[in-house]
């Protein structure tokens, strides 16, 4: 075994996040990795909206861990006043939880900022 392959194995899967568009297409083209994109449209209820980011956060670290990076991009026209249930809530909660165990298996790279 090379040496470079070694520390390829032992290097752990990127899920890059980004809220630009070209900079997530140039990621797929230049470095070929697998691309996710959402939109969340405007006036989407608030229990919706964090089922998709749970949803595709999700399937993300699902193919960076079968891939070894995934880049997720998204355009987001959300704007809603409304409130979660308390069901809701529950049931966002949990699914956050699960989420969480699967992020940390990842390095995430957050380019939103």
């Amino acid at each position: 075994m090379l040496v470079g392959e070694h520390i390829q194995l032992n290097k752990r899967p990127r899920l890059y996040i980004e809220n630009k568009v070209s900079r997530a297409l140039k990621l797929k083209i230049e470095e070929g990795l697998p691309h996710i994109h959402f939109s969340i449209e405007e006036n989407c209820d608030p229990f919706t909206s964090a089922l998709i980011w749970i949803e595709v956060l999700s399937r993300g670290v699902e193919v960076a861990l079968a891939q070894g990076a995934c880049v997720i991009s998204y355009t987001d026209s959300y704007v809603s006043n409304g409130q979660l249930s308390s069901e809701e809530h529950d049931i966002i909660k949990k699914m956050q939880i699960s989420l969480e165990k699967k992020l940390d298996t990842v390095e995430i790279i957050d380019n939103r900022k």
